[in-house]
């Protein structure tokens, strides 16, 4: 409360340690150390602070306001500890993500996604370009209204079939192009597994091969 922070013996004045935070994270740690001193709440934070070195080091910073005899919070004491790597790790993954994501959105091919429930959750611009219609009239199983009426029991079916057996499948069925026109469609779907190894949910992509048939 006035202005210090506690490490064992040492007092750190906030104002010096301010200087040391990231130029974003100022203002955001002021305002949680603030709000942890006037609602009397644990301190859970992360924040980057300037190395010796230059670097800047991410902190996962936690801390306990401790009290006096009238109630108000006297001291603030906690860890912190580095989290630079884990936080890295985060970002390349991201960077992972919006590139294959990127890749899969303007792939030629027409490229789906279901989660654990067999209900479709994605399609690529690919496939939305194709049928002419919005993301939301194919979600779920929208997406079978643009399959040909003799076909569609066969399409879903097989796939929910496959689904349940968690097994890689190839179908084909005529799919309304957004002109009006169906054209034969080759369809192949795969299970994929989430970073914890759990079952996902379907990928699949689809070519036309109506020339072919």
């Amino acid at each position: 409360p006035e202005g210090h922070i506690n490490e064992g013996d040492l007092f750190l004045s906030f104002a010096t340690f301010r200087e040391q935070l990231h130029p974003e994270d100022r203002e955001p740690v002021e305002q949680a150390l603030q709000r942890t001193i006037a609602t009397v709440t644990p301190l859970d934070l992360e924040c980057r602070v300037r190395m010796a070195d230059g670097n800047w080091c991410w902190l996962a910073v936690r801390g306990k306001p401790l009290t006096g005899p009238d109630g108000r919070v006297t001291r603030v004491i906690g860890v912190s500890h580095d989290i630079t790597e884990r936080k890295q790790h985060a970002a390349e993954l991201t960077r992972a993500r919006d590139f294959y994501l990127n890749l899969l959105e303007h792939a030629p091919a027409l490229v789906w996604r279901s989660g654990t429930d067999s209900r479709c959750d994605w399609f690529n611009v690919t496939w939305l370009e194709f049928t002419g219609r919005r993301l939301e009239q194919e979600l779920g199983n929208g997406w079978a209204e643009g399959v040909h009426p003799e076909d569609v029991e066969h399409c879903v079916s097989h796939y929910l079939e496959k689904f349940g057996r968690r097994e890689p499948f190839r179908t084909e069925y005529r799919l309304r192009r957004h002109d009006g026109v169906h054209r034969w469609i080759a369809d192949f779907g795969v299970p994929f597994r989430d970073l914890a190894g759990e079952f996902a949910g379907y990928v699949g992509y689809c070519y036309d091969i109506t020339e072919h048939k």
